[in-house]
C-alpha cells in the first residue's frame, strides 16, 4: 500500500506482517489473565521499554503491554539514535502493524505522546487498523510551542541544569551518576528529536477517541497545554487530571481502566 497524505507525509509501503521480524522494536509483557486487552506504549525521552514497564506496571496491571523499544537503549544499545520524528515513526508503524490484529489502546507518555500522534496520523491516512482510543500523558499538544531549546548541544553540566529546571527527568536518575552518564546520550538524542519536531498550526485531527492526562504538579508541562490536544481530536475528547507530577504513575491508587472512561 502506498499513499501520500494531504500534509506532505511521505509514501508508506507495508513491508511485512511477521512479528518475529520486528521484535527489536517491540517488547511484550503479558498480564496475568487470559482476557487481558492490549495497550501499545510509547515511552518518554531517555527511557527504554523495560524501564517503562517497571515505572508503569501497576498502572497497566490488567493489560497486555506492548512497549516500543526506541533505538540506542537497553536491548538496542548498538543501534544509532534517530533524530528525525518522521523517520522514527515510519519504522515504528512498520513494527506495530503485526500487533494491530486485535482491539488496542495506544498510550504515549511525554515524548511518546507526540510519537503516538504521528503514528495515528499514518494509520488513518494509510487505512491501517486504528486504536480504540489514544491516550496522551503529560505532553503539550504537538501544534503548540514546546518551549524546548538546544541545550542538548551544551556541556553535560549545562544540559543537566536544563533537565533539572524542566523537572521532566526522575530524581532517582539524577541521583545516580553512573546511570546518568549512561542515559545522558539517550536524553541528548531524544531532546534533539523533540527540538526539531513541530506539528503545523493547522495540524491534522485524529479520528479516534482521545484522552489527555495532565497533572497540576507537573513543573515541565502545564495542564492548559495538555488541554490543547482537544484541537487535534475529531472524536470524543477527555481531559484527565491526576496528582503526582510528571511521573505520577507510582503515586496513583488506580489503574488506567479506572482512570480513563
Amino acid at each position: 500500500m502506498s499513499m501520500t497524505s494531504t500534509n506532505g507525509m511521505r509514501p508508506f509501503v507495508r513491508k511485512h506482517d511477521n512479528k518475529s521480524s520486528t521484535n527489536k522494536w517491540i517488547m511484550e509483557f503479558q498480564a496475568h489473565h487470559a482476557t487481558a486487552q492490549k495497550v501499545i506504549c510509547l515511552p518518554h525521552a531517555g527511557c527504554g521499554a523495560a524501564a517503562f514497564k517497571t515505572l508503569t506496571g501497576n498502572f497497566f496491571h490488567n493489560r497486555d503491554m506492548v512497549v516500543v523499544q526506541y533505538p540506542g537503549r537497553e536491548t538496542r544499545m548498538k543501534d544509532p539514535f534517530v533524530s528525525d520524528m518522521h523517520d522514527l515513526v515510519d519504522d515504528i508503524v512498520q513494527a506495530l502493524i503485526p500487533h494491530m490484529t486485535d482491539p488496542y489502546i495506544l498510550f504515549g507518555h511525554s515524548m511518546g505522546s507526540k510519537v503516538a500522534y504521528e503514528v495515528v496520523l499514518r494509520l488513518q491516512v494509510h487505512k491501517e487498523r486504528m486504536p480504540d482510543k489514544m491516550v496522551v500523558s503529560c505532553s503539550p499538544a504537538p501544534h503548540r510551542p514546546s518551549g524546548l531549546n538546544n541545550a542538548f548541544q551544551e556541556s553535560d553540566d549545562l544540559f543537566l541544569g536544563y533537565l533539572k529546571r524542566l523537572g521532566g527527568v526522575p530524581d532517582e536518575l539524577l541521583a545516580i551518576p553512573d546511570l546518568l552518564n549512561m542515559v545522558l546520550p539517550i536524553l541528548r538524542a531524544d531532546f534533539e528529536l523533540l527540538y526539531r519536531y513541530q506539528a503545523p498550526a493547522n495540524a491534522e485531527k485524529i479520528k479516534c477517541a482521545l484522552s489527555a492526562i495532565g497533572s497540576a504538579q507537573d513543573v515541565s508541562v502545564r495542564v492548559q497545554d495538555v488541554a490543547h490536544w482537544q484541537d487535534l481530536c475529531a472524536e470524543k475528547f477527555d481531559l484527565i487530571p491526576v496528582e503526582g507530577g510528571h511521573f505520577y504513575f507510582p503515586n496513583l491508587n488506580v489503574g488506567m481502566d479506572d482512570l480513563i472512561p
